[in-house]
């Protein structure tokens, strides 16, 4: 199931993670997977963004779209600083209106599009990314932090046949990652 994504999707997922690490606003991935096997999804996903280190360092600006497919489940994890009250709600809302309809219509190109076109905006115009004044501008990017950015693609779509658990125990910091859902069967 996890090969029916498009090259077309893959591509344009690739070019928005790419745009926010070029322009310093963040990083996005996007993971697709049949199943986490034992594992909830939840959990497996913020393993994974953390494991991973999604965000520019000092920034704690990333966002992971996770799809386990045979579970029915998907998540959005956000790093701390794009995750306040608004980006919480808007999270919940591209998980809401955007992924879970997309995939009820059947469609896992859509709902993974959708999905990271809203991270995208999400990341943007996060208050991170648009402070209020410029004196929180000029405190809110440190063009050194662009150096050390997680990949040189910052969308990464990973595509299994089976469950993929991380390796060594479950050890995940607390992060305030919000967007958790089932999702509904899918027609065959």
């Amino acid at each position: 199931m996890t090969r029916t994504l498009t090259p077309q999707t893959l591509a344009e997922v690739d070019q928005l993670g790419n745009a926010l690490v070029r322009d310093g606003q963040g990083q996005l991935a996007v993971v697709v997977v049949d199943t986490t096997g034992s594992q909830p999804p939840r959990a497996f996903a913020l393993e994974l963004f953390n494991r991973w280190g999604l965000g520019t360092a000092g920034r704690d600006d990333g966002a992971l779209l996770f799809i386990a497919l045979k579970d029915r489940a998907a998540e959005i994890i956000l790093g701390d600083g794009v995750d306040g009250p608004n980006e919480q709600a808007r999270s919940d809302a591209i998980m809401a209106n955007d992924v879970v309809p997309a995939f009820k219509r059947g469609s896992p190109d859509d709902a993974v599009l959708e999905g990271a076109r809203g991270l995208y905006q999400l990341i943007v115009t996060s208050e991170l990314n648009q402070p209020h004044n410029a004196q929180e501008a000029a405190s809110a990017w440190d063009s050194r932090l662009a150096e050390s950015a997680w990949s040189e693609g910052s969308a990464v779509t990973i595509e299994s046949e089976g469950p993929r658990e991380p390796e060594g125990a479950l050890n995940v910091p607390a992060t305030r990652g919000r967007g958790s859902m089932r999702m509904p069967t899918m027609p065959t």
